[in-house]
């Protein structure tokens, strides 16, 4: 048997509507195949995206309870930050004020030690001291009641400076006096 006769006992019932139809039909099979195809490729794109959604939404619980572990965590730093300032404020303020007292208690010195000096009849016979001596004192005397200085400066110290003779810088003769009766 030939190829020609084989083609006609496979194909020999074929007519030429037959053929039509299938073409026609292949026309219209095609196009819709490739609609459909396009159809369930955004369908699946549509079904994955609301599936990562559902998947974030079900991570949003551990998200918000990372953030409030996270949260208290940053919540517990802070604090242990508050304390710790807080603690070397509390030092600083404890230095501050023997750093003060300390600087009261060198004045309070340096001024007895003047007052000692000056009112002493044997060191210091006029009674009398410079305007530079009075001036250079009473800036000590302010820096010691800034201070927070009180007490036994005030109430007999004070008194006998204010008490004491000021030679003027002016007055050579008078300076001279007093310098040469000193010891």
């Amino acid at each position: 048997m030939g190829g020609y006769e084989a083609f006609l006992q496979l194909f020999g019932d074929i007519r030429i509507t037959d053929i039509l139809v299938f073409v026609l039909a292949a026309g219209y099979i095609v196009p819709k195949t490739k609609e459909a195809y396009i159809w369930l490729r955004r369908y699946l794109k549509k079904a994955e995206s609301k599936e990562k959604a559902v998947s974030n939404a079900e991570k949003l619980g551990d998200y918000h309870q990372q953030s409030i572990e996270i949260r208290n965590g940053l919540k517990k730093d802070i604090d242990e930050i508050k304390e710790a300032v807080g603690n070397i404020t509390h030092r600083l303020d404890v230095m501050e004020e023997k750093s003060r007292q300390n600087e009261a208690n060198k004045l309070q010195n340096t001024l007895i030690q003047s007052y000692q000096y000056y009112t002493s009849a044997e060191k210091n016979p006029l009674q009398a001291w410079t305007q530079m001596e009075s001036k250079a004192f009473w800036a000590l005397f302010r820096d010691y009641e800034d201070k927070g200085g009180d007490g036994y400066i005030h109430s007999e110290v004070e008194p006998a400076m204010a008490a004491l003779r000021v030679v003027a810088m002016s007055d050579a003769a008078g300076i001279k006096e007093l310098m040469e009766s000193r010891k």
